[in-house]
């Protein structure tokens, strides 16, 4: 019998990166964004609540940026450089609009 393991690449190395956290309490519902892990604890000694935490990963590859093109390195470099265009990107991409 195969595995979910047989099916990954062998060379692939994950590397995980939380992306956000949010913990929520279904009693008083009330959520938090902002250090969701610490808050939910804080809540839970305070109020004896229990607290569901959400948390949302970005999973890659470790060597993913090395098959990138060189063009797509550009850019990225670019806008290391320039943080207020990174910034304007991300105001883009925020609002819906296509930035790639």
């Amino acid at each position: 019998m195969t595995d979910a393991s047989d099916f990954l690449p062998t060379s692939f190395n994950p590397v995980e990166e939380e992306l956000f956290g949010k913990a929520y309490c279904k009693t008083c519902h009330l959520k938090h964004f902002v250090d969701a892990r610490v808050w939910a604890h804080q809540h839970v000694r305070e109020t004896g609540h229990a607290v569901e935490l959400l948390f949302g990963y970005d999973v890659r590859d470790e060597h993913w940026m090395s098959r990138l093109s060189y063009e797509r390195l550009a850019e990225l470099e670019a806008l290391r450089a320039d943080p207020a265009a990174a910034k304007a990107l991300a105001a883009k991409l925020l609002k819906g609009g296509n930035g790639v």
